[in-house]
């Protein structure tokens, strides 16, 4: 009996021993801090934050281990930052917590080599989890859901991946890989040689985005039961779209517009409401033994001068191989300017950055409203009602005595497709989903003045 004894408290001083952590001589963190040395902290507690960060880490070297609990917040700023102005960030590990309520849940902004694992993210007003200018990091096991984007690579990230997590039931993209996009010197595609890996992408509206980025591959995937597409690729050319399971979506299943020389290979897209893939403006594809069955329209459509590779094989079953264009009777409608003196767009930057980084929000497209114009510019579009991935031809006459520098468009400026998609005077859009949209154009004069233009809720696509 005396040795049972002894060997049951043997085994009860192992298992209490086993349950210290194993980072003896970690921070224990209680409420909000500023984390500015290295080393391992460790949450004691569920955390309540404000409007600033619950948790800033201004220091390479830190791990923080948020032991199950959960960090709060009121609407605002993140759950927890990483960074540091001027000084990259480098070894900043992030597991096992779950942030909720926040603008971002986490946001890493100018950092490298890191990892986020274990956390869910859910209920923050922008992006459960959130990169910009962030390389070499891994994302994996994380559950993200109830945020606008379920994670966020957001301009000039790089060599990251994204593993193995769960993105659900976000209102705007499960995934959402975002270049830097269009600026007042030109067009940046960056955002690149990222892995997006056998995730999980279900009831967003849309699964996986990726935006103004190029050469990164998405593979492994499923993405079921978002609300209009599983994978879109815009303005983001060289990706490789492989092995991919892409299935239930109200409008097809894969989309690229004016996404040139990706490979499109061994995906599987079934049950989709129009096409397997359907591709406008995209030349030079590699369509390689993919299984596109049971969609609505067929199995993929080329459009707008989409092309495939030579040599390229669709390996295709199940409806048309490739859609015939749509073509509707010309109709010309025009709207007034709207004058305002407003900076180059830009992409967006946050409140809550704003508060927390001292930066300057930069102008939104959809913040510009109708107002009374001053000046005589006007567009044309033709027509102003189309089939879907029927060509929408936008023509601008600018003010009588003006000559143009630089025009910009976003063919939506409300939901969809919600970036500057093109400096032309006279650009044609084929838009891949029904619904009325915005057009809204942005010109500059030789003289430095600014004309928008815009007719809200005024192109429908049937």
């Amino acid at each position: 009996m005396k040795n049972s004894l002894y060997l049951r408290s043997g085994l009860i001083a192992l298992v209490l021993l086993a349950a210290i952590p194993a980072v003896l001589g970690a921070t224990s963190i209680s409420g909000p801090t500023v984390i500015s040395s290295p080393g391992t902290y460790v949450l004691a507690q569920d955390i309540a934050g404000g409007n600033s960060p619950a948790i800033w880490v201004k220091s390479s070297g830190v791990t923080i281990d948020g032991n199950g609990h959960t960090i709060r917040g009121s609407g605002g700023s993140f759950g927890i930052l990483v960074n540091r102005d001027g000084t990259t960030l480098s070894g900043v590990e992030i597991r096992n917590v779950r942030l909720q309520n926040w603008n971002c849940g986490i946001y890493l902004k100018g950092v490298a080599s890191s990892k986020v694992s274990g956390v869910t993210a859910v209920s923050n007003g922008k992006a459960g989890i959130n990169l910009r200018t962030t390389r070499g990091t891994t994302i994996s096991g994380c559950t993200v859901s109830g945020n606008q984007q379920g994670i966020l690579l957001w301009q000039d990230c790089d060599g990251n991946t994204i593993s193995g997590n769960t993105m659900k039931d976000n209102s705007d993209m499960g995934l959402w890989m975002a270049g830097t996009g269009r600026t007042g010197s030109g067009i940046v595609y960056d955002s690149t040689g990222n892995t997006v890996s056998n995730n999980v992408a279900t009831g967003n509206r849309y699964g996986l985005y990726l935006d103004f980025t190029r050469d990164n591959t998405v593979t492994g995937n499923r993405a079921t039961g978002n609300d209009d597409h599983g994978i879109f690729l815009d303005y983001s050319s060289g990706n490789r779209v492989t092995n991919n399971v892409v299935s239930g979506h109200s409008q097809s299943g894969i989309v690229l517009f004016d996404s040139a020389r990706c490979t499109i290979s061994g995906n599987t897209a079934t049950r989709n409401g129009d096409f397997g893939l359907w591709a406008i403006q995209s030349p030079s594809l590699a369509i390689v033994g993919n299984q596109f069955s049971g969609n609505s329209d067929g199995t993929f459509r080329l459009s707008g001068g989409s092309t495939q590779s030579s040599g390229s094989s669709t390996q295709t079953s199940g409806g048309a191989t490739q859609a015939v264009a749509v073509t509707t009777p010309v109709t010309v409608a025009t709207t007034k300017a709207t004058v305002t003196a407003t900076p180059t767009p830009t992409k967006t930057v946050s409140v809550a950055e704003t508060r927390a980084l001292g930066t300057s929000p930069s102008p939104t497209i959809g913040a510009v409203t109708n107002q009374q114009a001053t000046g005589s510019a006007e567009i044309a579009v033709n027509p102003p009602t189309a089939r879907k991935g029927a060509a929408v031809k936008f023509t601008v006459t600018p003010t009588a005595g003006q000559t143009v520098k630089a025009v910009w468009w976003s063919f939506d400026a409300d939901r969809h497709l919600k970036t500057w998609n093109s400096r032309a005077t006279s650009p044609t859009f084929f838009y891949p989903a029904t619904g009325t949209f915005s057009p809204l154009v942005r010109i500059t004069y030789t003289d430095n003045s600014v004309e928008e233009i815009r007719k809200s809720l005024y192109v429908k696509v049937t």
